[in-house]
């Protein structure tokens, strides 16, 4: 339900790579910083842009979020983060991290609900994944357009790490 209906089993794992791709390089804050700008997460106590650190240590959402979230209530501010994107699930809107991992998820089950929903989402995601070229996906990834262009040169640096660390791991089957 939170992830938007029925998930297979590679989905799910897809998604939990997704965790594995976000936050492989140890430092956390920089990723989830980066992710939070394009998910509109923030954190609660400060408003500042969420970096996956409260209180000077690395927090997920509380599970009351979750809750609310499984018995479709609105997501409200949650004690560690404010979310004011549009997901595209409703687990998405957790938390920065859980957001990236939806991503990448929905990169390989639906590209084209993910462009429709956030092309910056679609871009970043997808780096070293799939090819963005295909007409279907053309229509939300311009690089003439000026905020895809904006997110190419802030993501410069990830983009390019993120395709050589995928490209080392092995493919997944379905």
């Amino acid at each position: 339900m939170l992830l938007g209906g029925e998930v297979t089993l590679a989905e799910l794992v897809r998604h939990e790579l997704g965790h594995v791709v976000m936050l492989h390089a140890g430092a956390l804050d920089a990723p989830i910083a980066q992710w939070s700008t394009i998910a509109g997460f923030t954190t609660a106590a400060t408003g500042e842009v969420a970096n996956g650190y409260i209180s000077s240590g690395f927090e997920n959402e509380q599970p009351i979020v979750a809750s609310r979230l499984a018995l479709g209530l609105p997501r409200g501010d949650g004690p560690h983060y404010r979310a004011a994107g549009v997901y595209p699930t409703l687990y998405a809107s957790f938390d920065p991290v859980e957001d990236f991992a939806e991503a990448v998820r929905l990169v390989h089950s639906d590209p084209v609900a993910l462009g429709r929903i956030s092309p910056a989402r679609l871009l970043v995601a997808a780096a070293g994944e799939i090819d963005l070229r295909t007409p279907a996906l053309r229509a939300f990834v311009r690089p003439s357009d000026a905020a895809i262009a904006k997110v190419l040169a802030e993501w410069a640096d990830y983009l390019r790490t993120q395709e050589e660390f995928k490209r080392g791991l092995p493919p997944l089957q379905d």
